[in-house]
């Protein structure tokens, strides 16, 4: 047995809920397309339709595809530099942050233990006399 292939359209999801509501409820114009109640609506929320429900959709209530079809996105040559380097800059901010805290931390000892050298060198003097 063959197996079945459907063509799925991508669609702006809100587009076709707005187009549909504006004929009727979404889970009627499902079952009279012939499909279960939420076909619609899980249509409209994952962004995809078969080609045979749009053609329905056209033919019984007058929603042509170009009505929710998506708009093609553009894309921008520099954003994807941008973002690689707003990335390492963010990562490298972060890593200075790190390092300038643990030297807080290495300063603060180094501080603890020339107190304790001092005291301890009062102690030795105050012995030898």
């Amino acid at each position: 047995m063959k197996k079945r292939t459907v063509k799925a359209l991508p669609i702006d999801g809100e587009k076709l809920k707005s187009a549909i509501l504006s004929k009727g409820y979404i889970t009627e114009i499902s079952e009279e397309l012939g499909y279960e109640k939420a076909y619609l609506s899980q249509t409209c929320k994952y962004g995809r339709i078969t080609q045979s429900a749009a053609l329905l959709l056209d033919k019984l209530y007058g929603i042509k595809y170009e009505d929710y079809k998506p708009e093609e996105k553009k894309e921008d040559p520099i954003e994807e530099p941008h973002s690689l380097e707003t990335e390492v800059v963010t990562k490298t901010e972060s890593l200075l942050k790190t390092i300038i805290s643990q030297l807080g931390v290495i300063n603060n000892n180094i501080l603890a233990m020339n107190y304790l050298l001092e005291k301890i060198d009062k102690d030795v003097k105050v012995w030898e006399e």
